[in-house]
């Protein structure tokens, strides 16, 4: 997430909008860390019937959509495994 962070910009140039979606724990937890971490993205807060209708079914999940909302990409756990030079290429490929 803090990889997203440094590159935020960038793509919020090119039209890109970070969403980042807290499922699987608690809220208040979550916005805590949030706030210590100072990530800055729109932060939406899922249930699991949200999370499992969006598809997250573990936690890092990436997930690309077009502008008309269509899932282009998606991947879980990737971040985990230095995996986020993938991400960035899927947004290129998206872009």
């Amino acid at each position: 997430m803090r990889d997203m962070s440094d590159r935020k910009n960038e793509y919020q140039n090119k039209g890109v909008e970070i969403l980042a979606v807290n499922a699987f724990e608690d809220n208040q937890q979550a916005k805590d860390w949030i706030a210590s971490a100072d990530l800055p993205y729109t932060w939406a807060f899922a249930n699991d019937e949200q999370a499992e209708t969006l598809g997250v079914k573990s936690v890092p999940t990436q997930i690309i959509l077009d502008t008309d909302g269509k899932v282009l990409w998606t991947s879980s756990m990737i971040s985990l495994f230095g995996g986020a030079d993938e991400v960035y290429a899927q947004l290129d490929n998206a872009l």
